[in-house]
């Protein structure tokens, strides 16, 4: 994936969100605003988590609950690079893909 891991990963949580969601209800329907207001929720730099921490927490948890019988373990990354996430997809991605579905040709199986 294209990202930086020292980015801002701004999660908020969706009770938070649904709470703003009321509260922005609520103050439409007495104040009766003429203009129509915007609002914006954002954790900002409380907790703040990264990509690179999501990334790394998310390994962490593959680790803890690894996968019965995967075909082939999660991995890849954030990429700085659309290049190289072009060619990481291409032979990550496409190229195990294809071997895979010509042994199913050959084993006279239908790909998927």
């Amino acid at each position: 994936m294209v990202g930086d891991t020292e980015k801002a990963a701004d999660f908020v949580p969706v009770d938070v969100v649904i709470n703003t969601m009321i509260l922005v209800a609520w103050h439409t329907a007495v104040q009766r605003p003429d203009t129509v207001p915007v609002y914006h929720v954002a954790s900002g730099t409380l907790r703040r988590l990264t990509w690179g921490d999501i990334e790394r927490i998310a390994y962490g948890l593959l680790l803890w609950h690894p996968m019965p019988n995967p075909v082939r373990h999660p991995g890849g990354g954030f990429k700085k690079s659309r290049l190289l996430n072009s060619l990481s997809m291409f032979f990550e991605h496409r190229c195990p893909a294809l071997i895979f579905d010509a042994y199913l040709w050959m084993s006279g199986r239908k790909p998927k």
